[in-house]
């Protein structure tokens, strides 16, 4: 879903996002004497990095960032989002055409600007002029035409295409219709027409071409898809992005060296360190200095206190669009609407947000957050244990049914939630059985049909269909039939061409969604995030859109 959700599948979002530790940071060095000498340590082993390229000893004079995030990278294939830590590395080598802000609106990346039709089917691109690849290569628009062909392609392993899904050519997944049917042409070496195959709202189609990786298409086409899918063919990623990939420890740590030539604010520091570090060792490597951000995961709960009150960090909570929630069968017999509001109606999530997650969060009871302009305020979140023990009574929920409530391992806020949730369940009659499972595991069983309740999480979004993904195709984990009244209000809303009348839509969508239940939403969680005052010029209001544009940051000695 971000695409979100891509945590689902990608994390899985966000919901991927919490999965798996590292190794502990060091905490006896200083930061540049600890880069240094790890990096060191990486040249000398260099057999074990994923690329097969060696990592340098890191002079004194260079001015090094790192920053931490608690899991590592899937891989290095950028048509493939496994996970928002391979948007995080990905993101460093590749540019998008646009890029989202933390209040939703949309800024060029590769882009310089664009204009649409009035009947909102073709939107024309002008982007900016003497951007280059990292080998050198000049860039055109004929790299994109050529990058989204490869994408479209359905012998391409590029589950990223989804986002391709509204331009014409191609079907709902991004799947080209016929051989070069897809839609997007090149007029000009610096100008890009992207046809789309019915009137859609501009900002949905924007918010889709935010998480599309553009690759060097024209060097790359010719390539057969069983060579696009293999990993050496990405061993050394070649993008226009602001870093230049320099080497990688596989579930370790991602070096690159900064773009002095990028097109758009090159960064004024030379290297960036992206490491993986357990979110239990996150504090202390900041504390020390030798961690200067953390930007994906946060600083944890039980650490944040603490955080702030060191001298040498800058702390800051800001509201997010990521999610926690409650998948529901919908297949089950004994699983019928009013069981599904019951389940959700039993869960308090006013104190879930006070006591497990200290205030840093907002109760919801759909996707559609109050930091969303589409927040509908009349739909209220609901908690009501005898409302949901009538509920159950009517649908004659058999008292001795046991249901099976999937849990991912590796994130212990979510850990510590579903405890809560089964006994706000087991209060209103409700027995469950917790199955912890890793993420994979997790997933094939909700698309199996095989769990009646998980709980998972999602990045996700401004975008007030974002939740499309989850309610049909290969992520509708609720099993909900394709032709659902919830994504049949979304798809309407995106063909609805003004905010004034879009707004009805998405206020329907949230009542429909709370009432159906196919999920039952439970709280966002604000971005603690926390960085060191020698870095300046970082807007965490748009991290919740995966948008930390690390090349602006400012850094001292």
């Amino acid at each position: 879903m971000k695409k979100k959700f891509l945590a689902l599948t990608m994390a899985a979002a966000m919901a991927v996002t919490m999965m798996g530790c590292s190794k502990p940071a060091e905490t006896t060095k200083s930061s540049k004497t600890a880069v240094a000498e790890t990096s060191a340590k990486v040249s000398s082993a260099s057999s074990t990095t994923t690329t097969g390229s060696t990592v340098s000893t890191e002079p004194v004079s260079e001015k090094v960032v790192t920053a931490a995030i608690p899991s590592a990278w899937t891989d290095l294939f950028p048509l493939g989002e496994g996970s928002h830590y391979d948007n995080i590395v990905l993101g460093q080598v590749y540019d998008v055409l646009v890029k989202q802000n933390g209040d939703g609106s949309f800024t060029g990346q590769l882009a310089e600007s664009w204009e649409v039709n009035a009947e909102s089917t073709e939107i024309k691109f002008k982007l900016k002029s003497g951007v280059k690849w990292h080998n050198g290569d000049a860039f055109s628009a004929e790299d994109i035409v050529e990058s989204f062909r490869i994408y479209s392609d359905s012998n391409v392993k590029a589950t990223s295409r989804y986002y391709l899904q509204h331009i014409d050519g191609c079907d709902k997944s991004g799947v080209e219709t016929a051989e070069n049917s897809i839609a997007v042409s090149a007029p000009s070496e610096n100008e890009l027409v992207i046809k789309l195959k019915a009137p859609t709202y501009i900002d949905t189609v924007l918010d889709d071409l935010s998480h599309v990786y553009v690759i060097q298409g024209t060097k790359l086409k010719d390539l057969s898809a069983e060579d696009v899918n293999k990993a050496e063919t990405w061993a050394k990623p070649n993008g226009t992005g602001a870093f230049v990939f320099a080497g990688a420890v596989d579930g370790e740590r991602v070096e690159f060296t900064a773009n002095k030539e990028y097109h758009t604010n090159p960064a004024e520091f030379d290297k960036l360190v992206i490491r993986v570090v357990a979110s239990a060792n996150v504090l202390a490597g900041l504390m020390n200095g030798e961690i200067d951000a953390v930007i994906y995961g946060g600083v944890p709960l039980d650490d944040w206190k603490l955080a702030r009150e060191q001298a040498n960090l800058i702390c800051e909570s800001a509201k997010s669009q990521s999610y926690q929630l409650l998948v529901i069968n919908t297949t089950k017999d004994y699983l019928s609407q009013k069981v599904r509001q019951a389940i959700s109606m039993a869960i308090d999530r006013k104190s879930l947000v006070d006591q497990l997650l200290q205030g840093e969060g907002e109760p919801i009871v759909t996707p559609i957050s109050s930091k969303n302009q589409y927040y509908n305020k009349d739909v209220e979140v609901w908690y009501d244990v005898e409302k949901a023990k009538a509920l159950l009574a009517e649908a004659n929920f058999p008292a001795d049914q046991v249901l099976k409530f999937y849990v991912p391992t590796g994130n212990a806020m979510r850990e510590k939630a579903a405890a809560i949730i089964a006994e706000n369940l087991k209060s209103v009659g409700i027995q469950t059985e917790i199955v912890q499972v890793d993420f994979p595991a997790f997933m094939e069983a909700a698309k199996n049909g095989g769990q009646d309740i998980g709980i998972i999480g999602s990045g996700g979004s401004m975008n007030p269909s974002e939740s499309l993904e989850m309610l049909q195709g290969e992520f509708n984990l609720c099993q909900l039939p394709e032709d659902n009244e919830l994504a049949a209000l979304l798809m309407k809303g995106n063909s609805t061409l003004t905010k004034e009348e879009r707004v009805p839509i998405f206020n329907e969508f949230q009542v429909k969604m709370r009432e159906i239940t196919p999920y039952a939403y439970i709280f966002t969680t604000n971005s603690l995030v926390a960085y060191n005052k020698r870095l300046s010029n970082v807007d965490v209001t748009k991290f919740s859109t995966f948008n930390w544009e690390m090349n602006k940051w400012k850094v001292s000695e």
